[in-house]
């Protein structure tokens, strides 16, 4: 039994959200490259370059990521740090904007993968990076937070 909190949704079996963030890593992450299954502009904060990540550990009824947060073994490609930057980095030179982020499932599973990422956008010409996390790793874990506090350029 966890010492974490689990989550009771009227008419779903209870589960751990941190067990199962742990058990969906195992799945999206490979050393440092984590899955994602695209890479593209949006227009939401006037525009920016979002790579769309695999897996979450939550399973929140009006989520709006597609099934690759429920079945992250069926869907994504993987990706070193340094080749999701330079998919953002494309995707954001192509249509002209400044701005770059992580969103789709849950960014913070696959720690040294995010972490290698935010050393390429705090090196890099981009002024800001958006984090969209439900916070429950950075919850958990006081080292991670401090790491990801760190850069200048995320948008907390």
């Amino acid at each position: 039994m966890s010492a974490y909190p689990r989550c009771i949704l009227p008419g779903f079996e209870p589960f751990d959200s941190v067990e199962l963030a742990f058990e969906t890593e195992k799945i999206v992450s490979k050393g440092d490259a984590r899955k994602y299954t695209h890479f593209y502009v949006v227009g939401v904060y006037g525009g920016i370059a979002t790579g769309y990540a695999v897996g979450c550990c939550l399973r929140c009824v009006f989520c709006w990521v597609d099934w690759s947060r429920d079945y992250p073994e069926r869907f994504g490609e993987f990706y070193s740090p340094d080749e999701a930057f330079q998919k953002l980095k494309a995707a954001a030179l192509r249509r002209g904007v400044n701005k770059l982020r992580i969103s789709g499932a849950e960014p913070t599973i696959g720690k040294s993968h995010l972490l290698g990422l935010l050393e390429r956008v705090e090196a890099s010409e981009f002024g800001l990076f958006v984090l969209e996390t439900n916070g429950i790793l950075l919850g958990v874990d006081k080292d991670y937070v401090q790491a990801v506090s760190r850069s200048k350029k995320i948008h907390h």
